[in-house]
């Protein structure tokens, strides 16, 4: 009976769906046919949009939960906000900042490998430094299938190759007597440690930290993919625009920053009472914003950090931060190392075959979540986003979930109605299906 009527809710959402797109299509004609696909074109767009979108609605859009012109439009909304405020970003508007030599100093690693930093004679001389290994998550679906739309997303489930990369970095850390284990709570960081966390044998549950989820810094919407990267480049961005980052769509660096700060302020407090060795499970991004925070770098250099330091940080890559409390100094000791894996895992999913089979494989974990979320009878709730998948996998599925324009005016509305219930959901999330869904 379960089984039938999610057949039949399945065929009636198509059925409407396939109505309201084509409905929709005729409509907004010139927005979603003729959609922009190159900056010069947008810019000359923002000219041609319907008056149902005007620039006084972009503040409008952040204090209530109406949306100002269908949701089929977000995208092109979007657009005019972003160019409405800035219309004359020249793509050569590029400064690169400097590191000075202490930075470039902290950045270099002091040991090529854990297994070299293992033999050394390190911890015999600094017994009472407190020990960091900073882990990012296994290969997930979005690493398979990228698409820009919306870097802090839960719908992220390890890959079948990033399974097997999970539970060879447990294995490998298998020995190491951590105090203590936290991760990301997003499904890919967070399925990632709990492998190490189950091999060690850890009664409970691994706890989590919102602090060490994944930036935000691109737009979520229906933006394409080559044309997000090309307008939303983070080079000019952060440079010349930070005030794009203060509004819904994409997280503050500074902020972001301030969270890792207060985080690992905890961390030190804690290695006042006695070394201590701590695994973390996060995100490529946030290790390289953990490493600028912990070196005192300033956020405006965060672009030659990612390019100069970070490109190229594996899955299930480990470093090792040390902390020094006779000093309070931080202390980088490996960086990026996934020299223990097995020479098949280090490259992830490869081969056509192999791919496109990973990719079908998410559909179906996207179609069965959102199908036990409607069954479920849940009301609307910023848990959805824990069910519904980012990016371009079908017409049809773009269509029957909502766009992300609408996700984020009904989440701040309901956070602003709601201000205790998002803190609660964070609390209770290790408990959610999600993070141990498998077909």
């Amino acid at each position: 009976m379960k089984a039938a009527r999610i057949i039949l809710i399945f065929i009636v959402t198509i059925l409407i769906s396939s109505f309201n797109a084509f409905a929709l299509t005729r409509i907004f004609h010139g927005i979603v046919v003729a959609r922009p696909q190159s900056v010069e074109q947008i810019q000359g767009a923002r000219l041609r949009l319907p008056q149902a979108c005007p620039v006084r609605h972009v503040e409008d859009s952040r204090r209530s939960a109406t949306p100002k012109m269908p949701t089929i439009c977000g995208c092109s909304r979007l657009y005019h906000e972003i160019f409405g405020l800035t219309p004359h970003i020249q793509l050569n508007e590029i400064k690169t900042v400097f590191l000075t030599n202490q930075e470039i100093l902290f950045l270099t690693p002091k040991f090529s490998s854990i297994i070299e930093f293992w033999n050394s004679e390190w911890q015999k001389r600094y017994p009472q430094a407190t020990l960091v290994y900073i882990v990012r998550h296994q290969e997930s679906v979005s690493n398979v299938h990228p698409v820009v739309t919306q870097n802090r997303n839960n719908f992220s489930p390890g890959t079948p190759t990033g399974k097997k990369q999970a539970r060879a970095m447990a294995a490998f850390l298998e020995n190491i007597p951590f105090d203590a284990m936290i991760a990301s709570d997003s499904e890919r960081a967070y399925n990632t440690l709990n492998a190490l966390w189950k091999r060690q044998g850890r009664k409970g549950q691994l706890p989590f930290d919102y602090r060490l989820a994944e930036i935000s810094m691109f737009p979520r919407g229906a933006v394409p993919t080559k044309l997000a990267l090309e307008v939303f480049d983070p080079r000019r961005i952060f440079a010349k625009y930070p005030h794009l980052f203060q509004n819904v769509h994409l997280d503050s660096l500074p902020k972001f920053m301030g969270e890792i700060r207060d985080f690992y302020s905890e961390i030190e407090q804690k290695a006042t009472e006695g070394a201590h060795t701590v695994a973390l499970g996060t995100h490529g991004t946030s290790i390289a914003a953990q490493l600028m925070v912990l070196g005192g770098i300033p956020a405006e250099k965060f672009l030659t950090v990612k390019d100069e330091i970070y490109p190229g940080y594996p899955n299930v890559g480990i470093s090792i931060m040390a902390f020094h409390p006779d000093t309070r100094k931080w202390e980088l000791l490996v960086f990026k190392d996934n020299s223990y894996l097995p020479e098949k895992l280090k490259h992830g999913t490869t081969g056509l075959i192999k791919t496109k089979w990973t990719k079908f494989r998410y559909k179906l974990v996207a179609l069965k979540r959102y199908f036990e979320h409607k069954l479920s009878g849940k009301n609307p709730h910023p848990v959805h986003r824990d069910y519904y998948p980012r990016g371009k996998y079908s017409w049809w599925w773009n269509v029957i979930s909502p766009t992300e324009t609408a996700v984020i005016e009904r989440h701040t509305a309901f956070l602003r109605r709601y201000p205790d219930r998002e803190k609660l959901r964070l609390q209770k999330i290790t408990n959610l299906p999600i993070l141990e869904y498998s077909i």
